[in-house]
């Protein structure tokens, strides 16, 4: 079975508190976790309530069949005292950003950096 990986390459919304160190949200979403470079790009809150992010991903292939299973990796970090973790729940919606393609997963950090990958259920569309 062949994999199709998609990445962000659009904004679409943001809000509450979210911060990026860059012009745009989406390109600071390091394109492979083996490349990171923590230090300089990321998207981050400085507040517990940050509110929603949704980053448009790419069009799939025109010989794109059915997805039957979904993965998403996500890199982040606690950097501050504040609480004893920080938690980021991922979903994929569809482009009306309220059609949800996949269930909600919760990747969580108690301190420094952390990777992990999700594998939500598709749950229609």
């Amino acid at each position: 079975m062949a994999t199709t990986t998609l990445k962000p390459n659009a904004d679409t919304v943001a809000t509450g508190s979210w911060s990026s160190s860059g012009a745009s949200y989406y390109t600071e979403v390091d394109e492979g976790i083996g490349s990171t470079d923590d230090g300089t790009t990321r998207v981050r809150s400085q507040s517990d309530d940050v509110g929603t992010l949704f980053l448009e991903l790419e069009n799939t292939p025109a010989n794109f069949g059915t997805a039957t299973s979904v993965d998403i990796t996500i890199r982040l970090t606690r950097s501050t005292n504040k609480g004893d973790h920080k938690q980021l729940s991922v979903r994929i919606y569809q482009s009306d950003r309220s059609t949800a393609i996949t269930a909600s997963s919760t990747v969580t950090v108690s301190a420094g950096y952390a990777t992990q990958t999700v594998s939500p259920s598709i749950t229609g569309a």
